[in-house]
């Protein structure tokens, strides 16, 4: 009996007690995850739904964007869709010629590309040595006699220049136009000529109609640009939204309206 009461009385006093957390850590422990959670839903909502930045790859829409530029994209433009999923719920507007638009590569290669909107369905275009006709007249194209760093420092000698080119912003002749800078090779061939190494001008002529549903893109770097005239048309499902401002960090860049 003396033996059993013992051994009773040790499991009693002697075995500490099991640790247990307050109520109140695990209160904030909740919160905190619901809190992070919520933050994580918001933002996944804004940047597949409502805007978004993109870092450019590229130098397709050079002067307008760089290489490592940041720009502002407003997913609201032409469609208000379903987060995460991306189904259009309705149409807010519709592309504009001139638009700098943010889109699903029809290509697959990449994950989008960004390029300026240069036909609507229905228009009829004509491209000869980077030079667009459209509805049979040539769009309006005057020298921007500006100094360009970035063309002198991009390759010696190559004898890109800055023009300025003005497009209607839609079928209505009506209709304002804008005017936007574009780059363009210009090379005089004599007996012997110094070609640029990529190519002054790599597509043939071009001549076509854009399909109904269906919109036609070009770089503003008309000669080193893999665009529409390479690959074809975008679809109205596939365009993503358009590009507002660059936010780069550079003086003179940032907050720049496209």
């Amino acid at each position: 009996m003396k033996l059993a009461f013992f051994k009773s009385f040790d499991k009693k006093t002697l075995t500490p007690p099991a640790p247990t957390q307050p109520r109140f850590q695990q209160k904030k422990f909740s919160s905190e995850i619901k809190s992070l959670a919520l933050t994580l839903f918001f933002l996944i909502t804004i940047r597949s739904s409502i805007a978004d930045h993109y870092l450019i790859p590229s130098g397709s829409m050079e002067p307008t964007i760089i290489t490592g530029d940041h720009v502002l994209v407003n997913k609201t433009a032409y469609d208000i869709r379903l987060p995460l999923i991306g189904t259009s719920l309705f149409r807010t507007s519709e592309p504009q010629r001139g638009d700098v638009i943010v889109f699903q590569d029809p290509t697959e290669r990449h994950p989008r590309l960004i390029k300026r909107l240069v036909g609507l369905p229905g228009d009829q275009l004509s491209i000869r040595d980077g030079w667009v006709y459209l509805n049979g007249q040539e769009l309006e194209v005057s020298d921007a006699n500006l100094p360009s760093p970035l063309i002198e420092q991009d390759r010696p000698n190559n004898l890109d220049r800055l023009f300025y080119e003005t497009i209607p912003t839609s079928i209505n002749p009506r209709e304002p136009s804008r005017a936007h800078q574009v780059r363009l090779t210009q090379s005089q061939v004599r007996h012997l000529v110094r070609r640029d190494p990529e190519g002054s001008n790599p597509y043939p002529p071009l001549t076509l109609v854009v399909p109904a549903g269906h919109y036609f893109f070009m770089g503003d770097n008309r000669d080193r640009s893999a665009d529409s005239r390479e690959w074809g048309f975008a679809t109205r499902d596939q365009i993503l939204g358009k590009a507002k401002r660059v936010i780069t960090l550079t003086k003179g860049r940032f907050w720049a309206e496209l």
